[in-house]
């Protein structure tokens, strides 16, 4: 297997800082009117183009919310589709009844996937650890905390990838598409930072939470509190824990690149 620091030649770590250090900044920027509009302030660049911008960014992380959703019902055996709902904002999935027959299905694609990729650890692993996820979670009701948590976990999943393949120059079209990942990684993390941190620390923000989508208790948080019998805010806490590994992973991957 090609390591990662093999992929690319290799560029000076100053080079690195200084790109991912812009990638950052802009991230930071963009997202700027998201944690105004959190924090219920106007600052003046809600506007084109930030605020274009930023709405761009939170629709690209409800796409991803949404595959999320829709990947893990399919793990745990319920048939699903995902959208975008229009009326309410944000996204949905519809799962479907559930079927041990597509929970067998998946399984055996799983594990299919992991011997074909059993040379690539990076790619396999994670495939083991899903694995490992659907026959823990599956026969229980927690599967069902899985299902709705992932939602927001597989937004930091991508946003993880895409800011490993910044940090370590796997961009195959260049340095636009590089930047393009540093600043949606970066950004979407940070999505999820600022909707956390408003769940955990303000109470407006949870009264509004909890009357998404017109009517009380659909959001996911709720969801997965009920479930695990824990508070919103608690739950919120873990994924703000989650959100910072998926800020910290790529660079350690980064860092150890000459060995994977």
């Amino acid at each position: 297997m090609a390591g990662l620091s093999e992929v690319h030649e290799e560029e000076s770590a100053g080079r690195t800082w200084l790109f991912m250090g812009a990638g950052l900044i802009l991230a930071l920027v963009i997202v700027a009117p998201v944690y105004a509009r959190a924090a219920g302030e106007s600052w003046g660049i809600d506007g084109f183009p930030l605020g274009w911008l930023a709405t761009g960014l939170v629709y690209l992380g409800v796409f991803f919310h949404e595959i999320g959703h829709t990947v893990f019902y399919w793990v745990y055996g319920y048939p699903s589709v995902p959208s975008f709902d229009f009326e309410h904002g944000g996204g949905i999935a519809f799962g479907f009844t559930r079927s041990w027959f597509v929970f067998a299905v998946v399984a055996g694609a799983i594990g299919y996937g992991i011997y074909q990729l059993r040379e690539f650890p990076i790619l396999s692993v994670p495939l083991g650890f899903l694995l490992l996820l659907q026959f823990g979670l599956g026969f229980f009701e927690l599967h069902n905390a899985a299902i709705y948590f992932m939602g927001h976990g597989f937004e930091l999943v991508v946003a993880s990838f895409l800011l490993l393949r910044a940090w370590c120059n796997l961009a195959p079209r260049g340095s636009v598409e590089r930047m393009l990942n540093a600043v949606v990684g970066f950004g979407m993390i940070f999505n999820v930072m600022i909707m956390a941190h408003g769940l955990i620390n303000s109470q407006t923000a949870r009264a509004a939470y909890l009357g998404q989508k017109g009517h009380i208790g659909a959001g996911d948080f709720t969801k997965v509190s009920n479930v695990l019998d824990i508070s919103v805010p608690e739950v919120a806490a873990i994924c703000f824990a989650m959100a910072v590994a998926a800020l910290i992973l790529p660079f350690v991957l980064y860092l150890l690149r000459p060995r994977l």
